[in-house]
């Protein structure tokens, strides 16, 4: 027992968090005496580390096999989950498989023997079918936002997934949302229901305005966001044709933004999000993709563009702000005619104020170089601070990828560093760097 709690707390202390919260630690004890747990938990609530300390901890070093299984709706919540477990510093080789990702690169991973494997229902079938991934060794399976995979189709892919799945010792169903009737492929009569939906409906750190549109809608928006004077921002639209109307819109205005929705290419996507995170773009224009299963901290407000349909998906766009111990603001744009039955009557209204929206401090700059070739984020910092003559503070979040990196810096700088790096040399290669 005293070995666990050393293991929790060196995991802890590698993700920089003093403690669980509530439901990490429901999950934690209900683990010793149930074989399958089903978590509902709001969007924001830390459920991935809920089901992965466990996870880890049964997982066995001295195994070279897959041991453990995550299965999610989307790319971004699998290099999310991803990113999490390798924060966590386990001594357990993991992998991601999912779509836009060249299958050649997965089956070498796979061919190692890693001992965590992350993907997406149709890439994980895939690999299942061509015999890439053996199932014999599994005992530890998530269905994380199983809800949302079944919304998104994947019903028949995660039945034959499971069908192959004859070892299953523990099983987490993550959700958050409660779902009355669950599908009979999953096997489950009476899971063992962690339930925190209720107890974080009320989220007091979340405030809920309203802003009255009487003419152009576009205008509305202008206003909000001119309000809100570069705080990070998702503006959520119901439908991809919206966004492009709003882009074009913003783009007028000169206003610095990015898009996200399921017709870009998965690279574009990842870039949008990266361009939030380092504070080089604080508008994002989405769809209900962004509405789960992104890492982005300190996100400020969301604006309901449209209003969803379901309520659920109102509480999972909120669920982007006011996170663990931020507060957040989400701004509805009403119409005097709009009717929901799920919102409150009294919503109070947000003051606007309008001034003119400057550019973000931040640019981001593009190195054509990354994990493949053995860069990471020192040698980035380095070639900056060293090579081309940047101060530290003028350089903000460095992301790796497998071919590419991409950096933050003072926007007075983003210059220099594309003049001074254009006969400059990163691990042996030219960095050409360029602004993105």
């Amino acid at each position: 027992m005293k070995d666990k709690q050393q293991q929790i707390a060196r995991m802890l202390q590698n993700l920089k968090l003093e403690q669980l919260n509530d439901m990490q630690e429901a999950v934690l004890n209900a683990e010793k005496n149930h074989k399958t747990i089903q978590v509902l938990s709001p969007t924001g609530t830390g459920k991935t580390l809920g089901y992965l300390i466990p996870l880890a901890l049964a997982m066995q070093s001295d195994v070279q096999e897959v041991q453990g299984l995550i299965i999610c709706p989307t790319r971004e919540l699998v290099l999310q989950i991803e990113s999490v477990f390798k924060k966590m510093q386990r001594q357990f080789s993991v992998t991601a498989c999912y779509g836009g990702h060249p299958f050649s690169v997965e089956r070498n991973n796979l061919a190692a023997k890693p001992q965590l494997i992350i993907g997406t229902p149709g890439r994980l079938l895939d690999h299942f079918k061509r015999k890439t991934i053996a199932p014999d060794h599994i005992h530890q399976l998530v269905l994380d936002e199983f809800d949302k995979s079944l919304e998104f189709g994947f019903h028949n892919e995660m039945k034959q997934i499971l069908a192959r799945l004859k070892g299953i010792q523990k099983k987490y169903l993550i959700s958050a949302t409660d779902m009355q009737e669950l599908p009979s492929f999953l096997d489950v009569k009476k899971p063992h229901t962690i339930n925190f939906l209720k107890k974080n409906k009320s989220n007091t750190k979340l405030q809920i305005q309203k802003h009255l549109v009487e003419g152009d809608k576009l205008d509305a928006l202008y206003e909000v966001l001119s309000t809100l004077q570069g705080k990070s921002t998702i503006v959520f639209c119901n439908h991809r044709a919206t966004i492009d109307q709003i882009c074009d819109f913003l783009h007028e205005k000169q206003l610095t933004f990015a898009a996200y929705h399921g017709k870009m290419e998965q690279e574009e996507r990842e870039l949008s999000i990266t361009q939030l995170r380092n504070g080089s773009t604080n508008i994002l224009i989405a769809t209900d993709l962004a509405a789960r299963g992104l890492d982005i901290e300190d996100l400020d407000a969301i604006v309901h563009y449209h209003i969803p349909k379901y309520e659920a998906e109102f509480t999972h766009r909120n669920g982007r702000t006011a996170r663990m111990h931020a507060s957040g603001l989400a701004i509805l744009l009403l119409r005097p005619t709009d009717s929901f039955t799920y919102l409150d009557d009294n919503i109070p209204t947000f003051a606007i104020n309008i001034q003119p929206i400057g550019h973000p401090d931040w640019v981001t700059i593009k190195i054509p170089h990354g994990k493949k070739d053995k860069v990471n984020k020192i040698d980035v910092l380095g070639f900056l601070c060293k090579t081309i003559g940047l101060e530290a503070k003028a350089v903000g979040l460095i992301e790796i990828r497998d071919r590419v990196s991409y950096t933050a810096v003072q926007a007075n700088q983003a210059k220099q560093v594309i003049q001074k790096s254009k006969d400059k040399r990163i691990k042996g290669k030219l960095a050409k760097c360029t602004i993105v």
